[in-house]
């Protein structure tokens, strides 16, 4: 998640997967589902974090699966897959020892503390709009004794003002399954190529459009809008596919713009992770009935989307030119 992306992203997929299921049923329907769920914002992804003693940790992205044992007995397996998807961003954004780090959309913090513990990052400053996170990535900061980290309260369409607060340059901006929800994902590209520091990188993971929005038919284009809608994401940022992307990242003066398509490992495992993982939020004694209802139907959904041609899943990097050498 700037949008907090947590439970965002979830609506997002809720509302896809019941889409996807009763194809173009009344629109009411879809009101209702949105209408009445708990905040978008929350922070009860952390009961996919549940192991045997208990959520120590409160990951939410979709995930990086291959290789990888989905199955909920395997108490762990939703937090490897996370910090595996953080990992195959950080090696995209090529963080290493001493660089400064901007994660946009940062959650609950986790993110912030593997930019920090395993990949070097001298400090890693975190933006996210939703208070609840913030609160829990600051304490958990607080708590590892991670002090070159720390977590701003604020809007993704916020980046320029809060990196022009902070007084330096970022070396690397990431966003972690978030730029889909930002207002718009051109937009924060361009502020980021306004604020890194020369030679700096931005990469994203995150939902991206099978086929741009002209090449749907009428019938995909009200589909799509639906979900969209309901999940409070921007329509232009389904406006164009991966190499779209990678043409607007080239426009706004970005170079070495790497777009790789990591689909096949992402909703499947997600999808039957979530499948039984009831039964290890029972286990644990913190079963909720929203809650697992609500992340089975968003994983779900992703995959019938994918599934239907109309959303990947990428991981895209693009870098800034090193400043010129004076005469």
């Amino acid at each position: 998640m700037s949008l907090p992306i947590a439970a965002a992203a979830f609506l997002f997929g809720i509302v896809s997967g019941v889409v996807a299921a009763i194809a173009i049923r009344p629109l009411r329907t879809l009101i209702h589902l949105a209408a009445t769920s708990r905040s978008r914002y929350d922070a009860s992804h952390r009961l996919l974090n549940v192991a045997a003693s208990g959520p120590t940790t409160a990951w939410m992205n979709l995930g990086l699966w291959t290789g990888l044992a989905a199955s909920p007995s395997a108490a762990n397996a939703f937090v490897a897959a996370n910090e595996r998807l953080a990992d195959a961003l950080a090696a995209a954004a090529g963080l290493s020892e001493g660089m400064h780090v901007v994660d946009v959309g940062c959650g609950c913090g986790d993110a912030l503390e593997r930019w920090l513990s395993v990949h070097g990052a001298s400090s890693a400053l975190g933006i996210t709009a939703a208070p609840q996170q913030a609160a829990i990535a600051s304490a958990r900061l607080e708590a590892s004794g991670a002090t070159a980290g720390r977590v701003v309260l604020a809007r993704a369409e916020e980046l320029e003002d809060v990196v022009a607060g902070d007084g330096r340059r970022p070396h690397a901006i990431l966003a972690l399954d978030a730029a889909y929800h930002f207002a718009t994902r051109e937009a924060f590209a361009a502020a980021a190529a306004r604020v890194l520091a020369p030679g700096g990188v931005l990469a994203t993971a995150g939902l991206m459009a099978a086929v741009p929005w002209d090449e749907l038919s009428v019938c995909r284009k009200a589909l799509l809008a639906c979900v969209l809608a309901a999940g409070g994401v921007p329509r232009a940022n389904f406006a164009y596919d991966a190499a779209g992307w990678r043409s607007k990242l080239e426009a706004l003066g970005f170079v070495s713009v790497v777009v790789d398509d990591v689909t096949d490992g992402v909703f499947a495992g997600f999808d039957q992770f979530m499948a039984g993982h009831a039964e290890a939020l029972a286990a644990a004694g913190v079963y909720d009935t929203y809650v697992a209802a609500k992340f089975r139907v968003a994983a779900a959904g992703f995959r019938r989307l994918a599934a239907g041609g109309l959303v990947r899943f990428v991981i895209a990097r693009g870098r800034l030119p090193q400043a010129a050498d004076p005469d």
